[in-house]
C-alpha cells in the first residue's frame, strides 16, 4: 500500500477522530448543551410566565368571589331583617283579626239574646 504524506496522514487521523466515537461524544455533548440552553433560556421563562399569569388570574377570581360572598351575605341579612319586620306585621294583623272576631262574636251573641 502506498504511503501518504505526513500532512495527509495527520488529516486522516483528525477525520477519524472527528467521525469516530470521540466525534460522537462531542456531538452528543453539543446537543445536550443546546437542549440545556433552550430549556434555561426559553422554556423555563415561558413556563414561569404561564404560572405567574395563572396565579394572578386565580388571585383575581378569589378577590371577586370574596366580594360576591360579602354582597350575598349583606343581601341575606337585609332579607332577614325584612322577614322579621313582616313577621311582626303578620302577628299584629292576627291579633287585630282575633280582636275583630271576638268583638263580632260578642255582637252576634248580644243580638241573639
Amino acid at each position: 500500500m502506498p504511503t501518504l504524506p505526513a500532512s495527509l496522514e495527520m488529516l486522516q487521523e483528525i477525520l477519524e477522530a472527528l467521525l469516530g466515537p470521540a466525534g460522537a461524544l462531542v456531538l452528543a455533548v453539543l446537543i445536550l448543551y443546546g437542549i440545556y440552553k433552550l430549556t434555561v433560556d426559553h422554556l423555563i421563562p415561558i413556563i414561569k410566565n404561564w404560572f405567574d399569569t395563572n396565579q394572578q388570574n386565580i388571585k383575581e377570581l378569589m378577590d371577586e368571589h370574596r366580594k360576591d360572598r360579602e354582597a350575598f351575605t349583606n343581601s341575606i341579612e337585609k332579607l332577614l331583617i325584612r322577614f322579621q319586620e313582616h313577621e311582626k306585621d303578620i302577628k299584629e294583623i292576627k291579633t287585630d283579626i282575633g280582636d275583630i272576631k271576638e268583638n263580632l262574636n260578642k255582637v252576634i251573641d248580644e243580638e241573639a239574646n
